[in-house]
């Protein structure tokens, strides 16, 4: 670099001088004419910044690149982790779907375990009646063996009494078998059979007990009753 031209003027500034105590004023004689000074580059310092300029815009070049490519990389990354998180959710909906549906299981499990407990003590307490029945009728015990049958519509929840049925008065074991055949969808009675012992005087009124789904609702139903009346 070469120092071609520089110009200097204290005379200018005598009073800012001597206001501000950092500034040196220059009142010597030699200084009483401006200074003046030339700056040129020359070619080896334009060479020196054409480099610079070159590295410079290489660099900048290099950094784009690098830019490019890690918004790509970037990209590639939100497009994984969208995949990812849409996955995660499917996964998920699926994991609550089978939750619920093993939760269902557990409880069509429980139901039916519930049911064949209920039906082994209806088969235990029918083998009782049977065995009862079967005792009773082996002894030696003058008997006779009456039967009837009744079938009737009924339209209500309450019980209804059917029309009576006369028999001589003596201790008898009582075979009463329902049949159902609902005339519309609040019957919850299913065919049944049932084992009793009861003292007749002279007429024996069968009972007809329609269960319903609510206190609403009115079940209707025709029944059909075979009674066996064994004396013992």
């Amino acid at each position: 670099m070469q120092i071609k031209d520089f110009y200097l003027d204290l005379r200018e500034w005598p009073q800012y001088a001597k206001k501000n105590g950092n500034v040196w004023l220059l009142e010597s004689e030699a200084f009483k004419e401006p200074l003046k000074f030339e700056f040129s580059f020359d070619l080896e310092d334009e060479t020196k910044l054409k480099k610079i300029e070159e590295s410079c815009r290489d660099y900048y070049n290099a950094m784009m690149g690098r830019e490019e490519k890690w918004n790509a990389i970037l990209e590639s990354l939100l497009d994984k982790e969208k995949l990812i998180t849409d996955s995660y959710q499917k996964l998920e909906e699926v994991s609550q779907k089978y939750d619920l549906l093993l939760e269902q299981i557990k409880e069509k499990e429980n139901l039916i375990k519930e049911k064949e407990l209920k039906e082994n003590d209806k088969i235990k307490e029918i083998n009782s009646k049977v065995n009862r029945l079967e005792e009773k009728i082996s002894l030696p015990l003058p008997q006779k063996i009456y039967t009837n049958q009744w079938e009737e519509f009924v339209a209500w929840d309450d019980p209804y009494i059917c029309y009576p049925y006369k028999l001589p008065g003596w201790y008898y074991v009582v075979i009463e078998q329902y049949e159902y055949e609902p005339q519309n969808e609040y019957v919850r009675n299913e065919n049944e059979i049932q084992f009793k012992e009861v003292y007749i005087e002279n007429e024996y009124y069968p009972c007809i007990h329609l269960k319903g789904e609510n206190a609403i609702d009115k079940p209707v139903s025709k029944v059909r009753l075979n009674i066996l009346f064994f004396q013992v």
